[in-house]
């Protein structure tokens, strides 16, 4: 190195924090294990070399590029943008059913298999890969539904399902021609009003409260909510120990054993 002018320096043993490799195994390990931490709690433990594909991607996707920092390290390394419709990703450790084509099953067979999710397949068009316990076997398929066990899919509340209800439908009584366009604002005028005398109505025939009982102090209710775990850890010893073992174990020869007779 000191022959081809190349500028280095050494550094004091057992100090990782100033070797560049050393920091990127360990930021791929923290990684990783958070994806473990996100698993399903039946998923088999001996599918984690099975992960590190997508973890690979993921990482990259929130990594910036050295080079550029203006892109991400997937990009600087694929030379393109990772295409989220073309290879969409689910939480690692996902339990799914993988949809049964009619040529590989019986006739009052069931239409899907369990499996798990494995990661997407880049060489097909929104395919992904599962392992089946049934087959003990690896399988690429497009047509699965996926049951996510520590997210909760996001819902509109009413006052927000209301502002998208009305963003959608000014732009479509925009692009109505004149006549629609009349029709559809009439007929809405016309709902509105008996919506709003319907609702002053019941405002009118609400029955007051007794007397007695507005003196008295209101308890306050809280609505229990679910007890979601967000996380587990797959690696605890008490885990491991219950885990199902998904590969198959080779029985022993029969030792063949030749009767003696007294």
């Amino acid at each position: 190195m000191a022959r081809k002018d190349c500028n280095w320096q050494c550094v004091e043993p057992s100090n990782h924090r100033v070797n560049a490799t050393e920091r990127a195994i360990q930021t791929f390990k923290n990684h990783f294990i958070s994806g473990l931490c996100t698993t399903d709690e039946n998923w088999p433990l001996q599918l984690w070399d099975q992960l590190t594909h997508q973890a690979t991607i993921t990482l990259n996707l929130l990594r910036t590029s050295r080079v550029d920092p203006t892109k991400s390290a997937y990009e600087q390394i694929h030379r393109a943008k990772y295409d989220w419709n073309k290879h969409p990703v689910a939480p690692p450790g996902t339990r799914a059913i993988v949809y049964e084509a009619p040529d590989s099953r019986a006739s009052w067979g069931p239409r899907g298999t369990d499996a798990w999710y494995c990661g997407p397949e880049l060489d097909h068009y929104r395919n992904c890969k599962f392992y089946v316990p049934e087959t003990h076997s690896y399988r690429t398929s497009g047509s699965f539904d996926q049951f996510l066990q520590h997210c909760l899919l996001p819902e509109f509340t009413p006052k927000q399902y209301d502002n998208e209800v009305h963003d959608d439908l000014m732009d479509a009584i925009q692009k109505l021609e004149a006549p629609a366009k009349k029709l559809t604002l009439t007929n809405l005028a016309a709902a509105l009003q008996s919506l709003a005398a319907a609702n002053a109505h019941q405002q009118i025939q609400r029955v007051a409260e007794p007397e007695n009982k507005k003196d008295e102090p209101s308890i306050q209710r809280v609505n229990r909510l679910p007890t979601i775990n967000t996380s587990i850890n797959p690696t605890a010893t008490r885990t491991l120990k219950a885990k199902p073992r998904t590969h198959l174990r080779k029985t022993p020869p029969i030792l063949q054993t030749r009767s003696h007779t007294s």
